[in-house]
């Protein structure tokens, strides 16, 4: 798979154009290790272990290319940082297989902790059953008193892929300005992963973050449903 850069939504007044063939460059080499991995991971067989590794290597991706674009700025600098967390009161939503990943990663915190997090959840899908994004405003469940994600290792895309140039924008307005080549690379992530996941007959219907993992977590065999293309995930 070859990228260029011609034709896309690259915003050229924030990148340095000595930095562009080096950049480009970079970007492909990335998605040629990816897809590659990727191969040899369906190649392995349909099970949840081979499914989880692929989201690492599309997260991990997704991550590279913010190393690769991030130092080609020209005068200007992302401004997301850790305990700014203005962006973290929007409605949030997770595919089945990232709903999955963290409730697994809940799991993996010893029964007091689950327990905890499963009232938590439990109250936030009180909240947020039934309610659109323009009526949304409550602090995310998984974020600290200091504004950190508590489950920034495995969060979804949808945070992932949330970057600004402003921080003013997002705090006062809602809102943020991003960087459109960041946008274009993150987008071919996101729906690489769906495509990939769909072909095989999974469902990948997005569904709001706190209510998906909470479901993953009650909902019996939820790993073995899914891998059996049936969609866990009927809420709101």
């Amino acid at each position: 798979m070859g990228w260029t850069a011609q034709g896309s939504t690259v915003d050229n007044s924030v990148l340095l154009e000595a930095t562009k063939e080096k950049m480009v460059a970079e970007i492909n080499t990335a998605l040629e290790t990816a897809f590659g991995q990727i191969h040899a991971l369906n190649a392995a067989g349909h099970t949840l272990a081979n499914k989880v590794e692929i989201m690492k290597v599309l997260y991990a991706l997704n991550d590279r290319f913010l190393e690769i674009v991030t130092p080609c700025l020209d005068g200007v600098k992302l401004r997301c940082r850790k305990g700014c967390a203005h962006c973290c009161e929007f409605r949030v939503e997770a595919l089945p297989m990232e709903a999955l990943r963290i409730a697994e990663h809940l799991r993996s915190l010893g029964d007091e902790a689950l327990r905890e997090w499963i009232l938590k959840l439990e109250a936030h899908a009180d909240y947020a059953k039934g309610r659109s994004e323009r009526n949304y405003q409550r602090k995310c469940t998984f974020m600290d008193q200091e504004g950190a994600c508590r489950i920034y290792e495995v969060r979804p895309f949808k945070c992932r892929v949330y970057h600004s140039l402003d921080d003013e924008a997002c705090r006062v307005h809602r809102k943020n300005y991003k960087i459109g080549l960041l946008g274009q690379l993150e987008s071919m992530v996101v729906q690489s992963t769906v495509e990939l996941f769909a072909k095989e007959g999974l469902s990948m219907a997005p569904a709001e973050l706190g209510q998906s993992v909470l479901t993953a977590l009650n909902a019996p065999d939820a790993e073995a449903a899914w891998l059996m293309r049936n969609n866990f995930l009927s809420i709101q």
